[in-house]
């Protein structure tokens, strides 16, 4: 029975979020947080490379996936900081607003928690613990860069297509002159940290026999009918 309220819980928390903008849009005639919609489609992105890698067998293809999960995974917590657009606007009151950014904010944090779980069981069954934890912390430390970049100068997952060469000339900036950028550093340590206690608090709801077994919220079991 879990496994199958695990599958219906996401696209139920996304209808939720998908009605409160469509009634606020009804209310006022005004598309004011359509981006929501995207940064929310953005949030699934890694959950379902992280499902994908839970299929995964071959060690290569699954770093592979890793790699692309990681590319992705900052726009899950990313959301959290879309609180910052909280303000009273269109005649809407301000909790309502309030409900809608923490809606969507809680539901992409879910969808990055989960996909993250499913990376590390991954990364503990096809090499050790230990790795787990390393993959864990070092892809909550990118994170914390990841959503500075996202947030203040506005980079986002594509450009790394797009526009690698500018995207990377302002991260190489940030590594060798990081006294020249003291806020990008003291908001990837501060979130970062956020993230792994927030991910530690996530854990002590899993039972332990669950971690040891490796058939966490991730696996092929909660997501097969």
């Amino acid at each position: 029975m879990k496994k199958y309220a695990t599958a219906l819980m996401f696209p139920v928390a996304v209808g939720w979020c998908v009605a409160l903008f469509a009634a606020r849009v009804a209310a006022t005639g005004t598309p004011h947080f359509g981006f929501l919609l995207w940064n929310l489609f953005l949030a699934l992105v890694p959950l379902g490379l992280s499902i994908a890698l839970a299929r995964v067998k071959d060690r290569r293809l699954g770093l592979a996936v890793a790699a692309g999960w990681l590319l992705f995974f900052p726009n899950a917590p990313y959301m959290l900081t879309d609180l910052i657009h909280l303000k009273q606007k269109d005649g809407v009151p301000l909790w309502f607003d309030l409900i809608l950014l923490l809606s969507f904010a809680l539901v992409a944090l879910a969808c990055g928690l989960h996909s993250l779980r499913g990376v590390h069981l991954w990364f503990e069954r096809t090499f050790s613990p230990l790795v787990g934890w390393a993959a864990v912390l070092f892809s909550l430390g990118l994170t914390g860069f990841g959503i500075y970049l996202g947030r203040f100068p506005r980079w986002n997952s594509w450009d790394v297509v797009g526009r690698p060469g500018e995207l990377l000339a302002d991260i190489a900036d940030r590594f060798l002159n990081p006294f020249s950028h003291p806020r990008t550093w003291a908001f990837t340590i501060g979130f970062s940290g956020l993230l792994t206690l927030i991910y530690l608090m996530w854990l002590m709801n899993e039972p332990e026999t669950a971690t040891r077994r490796g058939t966490g919220p991730l696996t092929d079991n909660h997501f097969q009918a």
